[in-house]
């Protein structure tokens, strides 16, 4: 029960999600389960491929709904926000670069941080 419930709160939520927002968040429906719980979920979640685990320098852990695409991430160096974008052109010449050294690219993910000017 609290799988369906933690990934229904996942998809209300948005992307980008630490596993203390899961948290507060299944809290705030008045579930009663703990932290080390949907931890241990995630991580279930993860190797079913429902979620993706994403790594950030300074966000530290977040977690989103699997897509199966290919994206990108800007993190703001101040705030930690993250904006989540498409780049296409850019998975082309990787493709390129791949292919020069017998590859295909699979998916990729790219991370830039930023400092916002406006």
């Amino acid at each position: 029960m609290h799988a369906y419930a933690l990934l229904a709160e996942a998809k209300e939520q948005g992307s980008h999600l630490t596993a203390e927002d899961m948290f507060r968040g299944m809290l705030e429906i008045g579930s009663r389960i703990s932290l080390s719980t949907v931890y241990r979920m995630l991580s279930d979640f993860e190797i079913a491929g429902l979620i993706e685990r994403q790594r950030f320098l300074k966000g530290g852990v977040r977690f989103e709904l699997a897509s199966g695409d290919s994206h990108s991430h800007l993190i703001d160096e101040h705030t930690g926000d993250i904006v989540e974008f498409r780049a296409e052109d850019f998975g082309l010449q990787l493709g390129k670069i791949a292919a020069h050294y017998g590859c295909e690219v699979e998916k990729f993910t790219l991370s830039i941080y930023i400092t916002r000017t406006r």
